[in-house]
């Protein structure tokens, strides 16, 4: 089997995921879709790598082997729980330093209160 037989199979059913993700996605343009696709195709290139740097049989040996496709969804998994918690942890992070300086705004107000009295709030 040639290495560019391998490498099409590789491909099509290595880039299953990304693919899935695309047609789920539920908003238009840059989304989770790319994020998978990269960690994907990461995934993916250094199998493709050992195809085409081996033995023309490689190929044949390297689609039967279960860590090669361990390796590509695995990859594109991870890229799908990246995609999956940066939201949130953004969102963590805003709320924690909204509240951070929410609380230094009150301070400073209480401080002005103090200083200039009820006349400051009318």
């Amino acid at each position: 089997m040639s290495a560019i037989f391998a490498t099409t199979i590789f491909v099509l059913f290595g880039m299953a995921p990304t693919l899935v993700s695309i047609f789920v996605q539920r908003r238009p343009g840059i989304s989770s879709s790319t994020v998978i696709m990269m960690f994907n195709f990461a995934g993916l290139m250094p199998i493709i790598g050992l195809v085409w740097s081996g033995p023309m049989e490689g190929g044949t040996r390297a689609l039967g082997e279960m860590l090669n496709w361990l390796i590509i969804y695995g990859a594109a998994a991870t890229g799908a729980i990246i995609a999956w918690a940066s939201p949130h942890a953004s969102a963590m992070f805003t709320q924690l330093f909204a509240g951070s300086r929410s609380a230094k705004i009150k301070a400073r107000q209480k401080e002005l209160y103090d200083e200039w009295g009820s006349s400051v709030v009318e």
